[in-house]
């Protein structure tokens, strides 16, 4: 669809809303942040599970077998697990950059 400033309207729309939020979050104070953190953190954990459970389903029950196969090394591609390994390092290197 149509883009503006490489942005679609959804994604536009989605920007308003976060900072709306921070705004009012910043504007409530100090106090009103401890609040919101202490309720943020364990929502974090409840939605990470909520789509674990929403992937395994989808997956099968074959999902929990298969995850210690992944660094095995057993496919075409020789490197597989360093690339793998190369690939979760990258994601976690990025993460806290």
């Amino acid at each position: 669809g149509a883009t503006f400033l490489g942005m679609t309207a959804v994604g536009w729309v989605s920007y308003v809303i976060v900072c709306v939020f921070q705004v009012a979050l910043f504007i409530r104070g100090i106090d009103w942040i401890t609040k919101f953190l202490n309720w943020a953190g364990p929502l974090v954990y409840l939605v990470m599970i909520a789509l674990m459970l929403m992937i395994w389903y989808q997956a099968g029950p074959s999902l929990l077998s298969e995850l210690g196969s992944i660094f095995r090394g057993t496919g075409e591609y020789a490197a597989g697990p360093v690339a793998a390994f190369i690939a979760v390092v990258g994601t976690m290197v990025a993460y806290f950059a």
